[in-house]
């Protein structure tokens, strides 16, 4: 008799990535993809580290499969610490029916950013306040 296959013990498992993309020189993206946690906030708080110079941080968290807590007070960290106080940033969150969704509702940061449910409403809201910016300069 045969032995079958072993299935993978992770299955659907994403490798924790997060990605910048400079799309102006106003507006920054960092896309996060995959699960995420304590071992890997760093990732995060690198890319908030990278992304300084840019007036709007966009962190789009739909791609993302999982995060916990540490992840989160990377987030809070990177607003609270790391962005400057001339700089805004505003996150992109899946439905409250997702992992992620849920784990931002229970720690409250709906406070503290700019909530979008697409990256296209972030963009769009993005451009609106560059705009407000120029016209005041």
């Amino acid at each position: 008799m045969s032995a079958s296959p072993r299935k993978p013990r992770f299955r659907g498992y994403q490798r924790p990535v997060v990605e910048i993309c400079e799309l102006s020189p106003s507006t920054t993206v960092l896309t996060v993809r995959g699960e995420h946690d304590v071992f890997t906030r760093y990732q995060l708080q690198r890319a908030l580290e990278r992304a300084r110079g840019a007036p709007q941080v966009i962190v789009d968290l739909t791609p993302c499969t999982s995060i916990d807590s540490s992840v989160v007070g990377a987030l809070v960290q990177g607003y609270r610490g790391t962005v400057p106080a001339t700089q805004r940033m505003a996150l992109v969150v899946p439905p409250s029916d997702t992992v992620v969704g849920r784990v931002i509702g229970l720690a409250g940061v709906c406070e503290l950013f700019p909530m979008h449910a697409s990256l296209g409403d972030a963009l769009h809201r993005a451009g609106e306040h560059a705009a407000r910016r120029a016209a005041r300069e």
